[in-house]
């Protein structure tokens, strides 16, 4: 029978032991150092200076500005928290997946057998609490992962931005792998985390998707009314004719449910029979008389999704599709649903992306490049209102593993298409001449409208400048007069100051 010193002795211990494994717990893996230039010049004091490459880049006057920086995100990271500190809007990233394979950007095999998933954690959390800095309060981070470092992923921005700040994990399904052997994993994912989600909510009351294909196909259908006219049935025959055509199939590859919208009435409106029934079984049961024939239609066994005083509305506007002496229908114009909250699937054929970026730059130059639409969306979606519209501090979009270019090309989309002003700063190492060949080449291309494919296009709204990374004492005078931020005191201060708070975190060692 122990006695009660040897007890309380025991507990101690026990007290003790826990205490170490919540410290342990609390970093959630064993942080380790990198190898890399930046990592090992930051930690010898040296500073990073973004010097731009005039050569390598296409500016435009009075265009918004989009800015590629050259070199590891590490010491960009670092560089940027002084005069980019609060400034983003959105950040979007696309990091390795620690898959194993060869990869353009960084190594995308972290793993070891006797440390899976610490190499790999170590270096996501060190930018991604970098990252955070750069967020404005009402900001959004969306951060793009594989199912091999979801959970892990996950942890990280738990405990970076709060379990509470999570808002969504959108599963992005590009692909069927047919000769899978257990189940077709074609699908990768986007967390999507507030910095502060009383923020958010506050700068935006609700998040909507406008959808511009929509808008474009309610312009058309308006265009193919007066041009015939005014004849409705005209206009509806030339309308189904366009959709045959390769930009309309265009808009119904990513939303099908367009394609349901082949009607336009007497106004010019385009519209699609709907049901009048209420999905809930218990509408209204009120007789309405069909006034072409004067005789009272059929009830739906559900009843009427309208009140008695919406549905004489409905009449009065010539919005009810008669059936004789039948159940109506009514006109849904596509008019009253340009907007709609996304789901957090996004279902999209990878190969599209694929077959874009080998006609912008040529073939066999960079493979997988995310969809520059549906990052187009998200970023569109997920900016609050009040900061589109901003032109004296217009949006920032960020992005550290801009790889291929996909987000400098969402965000010049949406300035075409919004006049926004919208301004874009990517991050991407040379490796394989992807910084030089590949982003750069891309983003040239859009701004001046000349595919590498020898196709003309409309020419994106954008002003592109080309940045690289050196590294100095600081003591050194930089003579270059074209640096992002100047190499001057108040940076060298910055920057020091930044890696001595990474040195306390133990990020940096």
């Amino acid at each position: 029978m122990p006695t009660k010193e040897e007890l309380l002795r025991e507990l101690a211990a026990l007290r003790a032991e826990n205490m170490a494994l919540k410290e342990e717990s609390s970093i959630l893996f064993r942080r380790i150092p990198e190898e890399d230039e930046a990592y090992q010049c930051l930690l010898e004091g040296k500073i990073p200076a973004l010097v731009k490459v005039k050569s390598l880049s296409y500016e435009k006057p009075k265009q918004p500005a989009i800015t590629l920086i050259e070199g590891d995100n590490l010491a960009s990271l670092v560089a940027l928290q002084g005069a980019y500190f609060e400034k983003a809007d959105v950040i979007y990233l696309d990091p390795p997946y620690n898959t194993g394979k060869d990869v353009y950007t960084y190594s995308d095999s972290y793993s070891t057998r006797l440390d899976k998933h610490s190499r790999w954690s170590s270096f996501i959390e060190r930018r991604l609490s970098l990252a955070r800095e750069l967020l404005r309060d009402t900001g959004i981070i969306m951060c793009a992962i594989g199912v091999e470092e979801l959970s892990h992923f996950k942890l990280i921005l738990d405990r970076l931005f709060g379990e509470r700040n999570l808002i969504a994990n959108v599963t992005w399904s590009g692909s069927t792998i047919n000769n899978a052997r257990f189940v077709s994993t074609g699908s990768d994912y986007m967390l999507i985390y507030a910095k502060d989600i009383k923020a958010a909510k506050e700068a935006s009351l609700r998040w909507r998707a406008s959808k511009q294909s929509a808008k474009e196909l309610v312009s058309k259908a308006k265009s193919l009314w007066v041009e015939a006219d005014g004849d409705s049935a005209v206009a509806t025959k030339a309308l189904r004719k366009f959709y045959t055509t390769a930009r309309a199939k265009e808009f119904f590859q990513t939303e099908p449910g367009l394609k349901m919208y082949n009607l336009i009435d007497n106004k010019g409106d385009l519209y699609r029979s709907s049901d009048l029934s209420s999905p809930s079984g218990h509408g209204g049961t009120y007789n309405v008389i069909n006034p072409e024939i004067g005789k009272v239609v059929t009830l739906p066994a559900r009843g009427w999704v309208h009140s008695e005083e919406t549905f004489k509305q409905k009449i009065e506007d010539d919005e009810i599709l008669w059936n004789g002496d039948g159940v109506p229908s009514y006109k849904r114009y596509l008019k009253d649903n340009l907007s709609v909250v996304l789901k957090d699937v996004i279902q999209r054929d990878r190969d599209l992306a694929n077959k874009l970026l080998a006609k912008v730059i040529g073939r066999d130059k960079f493979s997988y490049p995310k969809d520059h639409n549906v990052l187009a969306e998200w970023i569109d979606y997920v900016t609050p209102q009040s900061r589109k519209d901003n032109e004296v501090d217009p949006p920032v979009i960020m992005d550290f593993f801009a790889g291929s270019g996909s987000t400098g090309h969402a965000v010049a989309q949406l300035n075409a298409a919004d006049g926004g002003k919208r301004e874009c700063l990517l991050v991407t190492t040379n490796e394989a001449g992807i910084a030089e060949e590949v982003t750069a080449e891309r983003l040239k291309s859009l701004l001046s409208g000349e595919w590498k494919d020898g196709s003309h296009h409309s020419v994106l709204p954008g002003s592109f400048s080309y940045f690289t990374t050196e590294y100095l004492d600081p003591t050194e005078i930089k003579v270059s007069s074209r640096p992002l931020i100047p190499f001057g005191p108040e940076y060298i201060e910055s920057v020091q100051k930044t890696v001595k708070s990474l040195k306390e975190q133990h990020l940096l060692f």
